[in-house]
């Protein structure tokens, strides 16, 4: 099964992924508020959140796509 890997503080966030999924064969894990190193990122896709702390820091991991969540691209019920 293909893995989303969200990098994220929002709980919210990652219920709505996984609502979104259901059904799919696709999954997410929430790797948390911590930072993350990208040796720890073993799914396929990486969702990182806009609003993490320490996304100016985070370096992509390679060879992985990666979706950037901003607050635009949320739907109204997250804002």
């Amino acid at each position: 099964m293909p893995t989303l890997a969200l990098i994220s503080k929002d709980s919210n966030l990652y219920q709505e992924l996984a609502r979104t999924l259901e059904g799919t064969a696709w999954s997410v894990a929430w790797l948390g508020p911590e930072a993350v190193d990208d040796s720890e990122v073993h799914q396929e896709v990486v969702v990182l959140d806009a609003a993490h702390p320490d996304v100016e820091a985070w370096r992509t991991p390679r060879g992985k796509p990666v979706l950037l969540i901003t607050e635009d691209d949320r739907p109204a019920a997250l804002n």
